[in-house]
């Protein structure tokens, strides 16, 4: 991927995680249990460097994601 899909992709869960709480905060009731997850590391770029973080995000929400950007290129 380059930098645009990766910008995208980080604005993407970005904004998932600010809608959905499940993603975005660490003392909201966990994710359920029997629920499919994926690691997802995603860069960052802002003015003072590269900031690499990982959400751990359900598999429905990544395909969707990666749909997305695949739509970009």
């Amino acid at each position: 991927m380059n930098k645009v899909s990766f910008a995208f992709t980080a604005i993407a869960i970005l904004l998932a995680a600010s809608i959905l709480p499940s993603v975005g905060s660490e003392n909201v009731s966990p994710v359920i249990s029997n629920e499919k997850t994926i690691e997802v590391p995603v860069k960052i770029y802002t003015l003072h460097g590269v900031k690499e973080i990982k959400k751990e995000l359900p598999v429905e929400e990544v395909a969707k994601l990666m749909y997305m950007t695949n739509e970009t290129r």
